[in-house]
């Protein structure tokens, strides 16, 4: 939902490679796939370790339009093979091997054995004890054989791009790429978003926990999730729109790095925020706060990042009044061409997940939401009337009308949170507007 925002704008390729996180809902992979196809770059899809999926997932996506790009199984395997074999060598033929390929495969285990391969499987010269150096976790030579492949990839397609060109019989530029639009743009209109997406959308949104709480298709119609133009508000990280100041509507500007050195906002440190609250000095503004648990991956003492993943979130304390944020801001409508007579006027919310199903005392979640109850929220002065869960986290604001809010006279949307717990708060990582 929010592939823009995350990514950026002016991609031409992005790949995909978290075969770890989606093992058993290979939909998951179209979904993404689909999503940065159709954003406004148009990229290419680059798709690594994924040949179990390749017929079901990646051929119906080819057979769309979408330019798929699939790693050889077979040369991946070739090159695995190829990795001479430390076991059995001496130390001075060990260290004569190249950097990435010393000590990466002992007998016929890569990244395991002896004498070396396991103990030299991640790089120890800066932050020896970082998180996440798990036995199921590839290590730096394997990620350099990955990187390696992905750069000579994307030179052979430069140079193969480049012949192209050469050989078309146009010779003014501005003709070329006029052509080269047109047909783009035909392609892309007729085939990529008019395309039959076939069941992968009920795939991904089945909405088995929404049944009784839509009366037909037509008021919820999850292609919109598909093919629909969005605004994504999000706090998580690593992420484009914050990085480039466009979340925070600020000049604050910076990209991935050690905590304590950013150079794009931050916002503040949750238990600061309840420390400060208890204290009686809570902020005396009605803007929703942008803030972070402090967890394991800020608190590694590195000079390098080595956990860009972060789960920031926008948050609502209780006993605090409505809490207002309002979307799009005036750089996000600049960023990202905002045009709200495109949208239908669906608000998802994506809600900060707890680590391991273990959330915080007096943590309040989708469930707890009921108007003049724990807590409640209002989209352009409408209450919510329900959350309805559509998965992932996900959930859709619905009024006693139906799911659809209008935005306001400006074109925007005034989301406000009231939590009415004293003690109780709300997390929430994204805002999306279809």
């Amino acid at each position: 939902m929010c592939w823009e925002e995350i990514f950026g704008v002016d991609v031409d390729f992005f790949s995909y490679d978290y075969g770890m996180t989606d093992a058993g809902v290979p939909w998951r992979i179209y979904y993404y796939a689909y999503r940065g196809g159709v954003s406004r770059g148009r990229p290419s899809f680059l798709a690594l370790n994924v040949k179990k999926y390749t017929e079901t997932v990646l051929k119906p996506l080819a057979e769309l339009g979408l330019p798929i790009f699939i790693q050889d199984s077979d040369l991946a395997t070739s090159m695995r093979e190829a990795i001479p074999n430390s076991q059995g060598l001496e130390a001075k033929d060990i260290n004569a091997l190249p950097e990435f390929l010393r000590n990466l495969k002992c007998g016929d285990q890569i990244e395991k054995g002896e004498p070396f391969c396991e103990a030299e499987k991640y790089s120890s010269a800066v932050c020896p004890n970082r998180e996440g150096k798990a036995p199921w976790h590839p290590g730096f030579k394997v990620h350099a054989m990955t990187g390696h492949s992905i750069a000579l990839f994307l030179t052979d397609v430069l140079l193969a791009a480049l012949d192209e060109l050469l050989d078309l019989e146009m010779k003014d530029l501005d003709d070329v790429m006029a052509k080269l639009k047109e047909e783009d743009n035909e392609h892309y209109d007729k085939r990529i978003v008019r395309g039959h997406l076939q069941d992968f959308p009920k795939q991904v949104y089945p909405l088995t926990e929404a049944k009784g709480e839509i009366d037909d298709d037509s008021e919820l119609d999850i292609l919109t999730f598909f093919r629909g133009r969005g605004i994504c508000h999000t706090a998580r990280l690593p992420a484009m729109s914050r990085y480039l100041g466009h979340l925070t509507n600020t000049q604050k500007v910076g990209g991935p790095a050690v905590f304590g050195e950013e150079e794009y906002e931050t916002g503040i440190e949750f238990k600061q925020a309840i420390l400060t609250a208890s204290g009686g000095k809570s902020d005396s503004s009605n803007t929703m706060q942008l803030g972070f648990d402090r967890d394991k991956w800020y608190n590694q003492q590195c000079s390098v990042v080595v956990g860009p993943d972060r789960k920031d979130f926008f948050f609502v304390l209780g006993d605090n009044g409505w809490n207002e944020i309002i979307i799009p801001n005036p750089a996000e409508k600049v960023a990202y061409r905002y045009d709200p007579s495109v949208l239908e006027g669906l608000v998802v919310l994506v809600f900060r997940t707890c680590n391991w199903g273990k959330c915080e005392e007096h943590f309040l979640k989708p469930e707890d939401f009921s108007a003049g109850k724990k807590w409640e929220m209002q989209i352009n002065g409408i209450a919510v009337t329900k959350l309805v869960d559509i998965g992932h986290s996900a959930h859709v604001a619905k009024n006693k009308r139906g799911f659809h809010f209008p935005p306001s006279a400006d074109g925007n949307y005034k989301i406000a949170i009231q939590v009415n717990e004293p003690s109780g708060f709300v997390k929430i990582s994204s805002f999306i507007i279809f």
